[in-house]
């Protein structure tokens, strides 16, 4: 967010860390992890089958960019704050990317 204007101007990143690239199987496996009696339906899609790992160099090199949370560090805090009624309607839409369909 504070990166000089002519460094990120028309210019695409990853915003991540590739010791933190997971797969979806991945992040469903860690979810097991936090929750072991959590039902997870794995849906075969045609239309967008990716399951991909990106590179992280570019923001890093360019942008001295560094994670401050790893993805099972992430998971945890968003399931201590359900658990703590921090959140406490973790299915309404303003945590949705995108808009649920009705």
């Amino acid at each position: 967010m504070n990166a000089p204007k002519q460094k990120v101007a028309y210019n695409v990143f990853n915003v991540g860390n590739s010791n933190e690239n997971y797969t979806k199987k991945m992040i469903a496996d860690e979810l097991l992890r936090l929750l072991p009696e959590a039902k997870i339906k794995y849906v075969k899609k045609e239309d967008d089958p990716r399951d991909y790992r990106v590179r992280f160099e570019k923001i890093a090199n360019e942008l001295d960019f560094a994670i401050s949370k790893t993805v099972p560090e992430g998971m945890s805090d968003i399931l201590r704050s359900i658990k703590f009624d921090i959140i406490d309607d973790p299915d309404n839409q303003r945590f949705y990317n995108i808009p649920i369909e009705k």
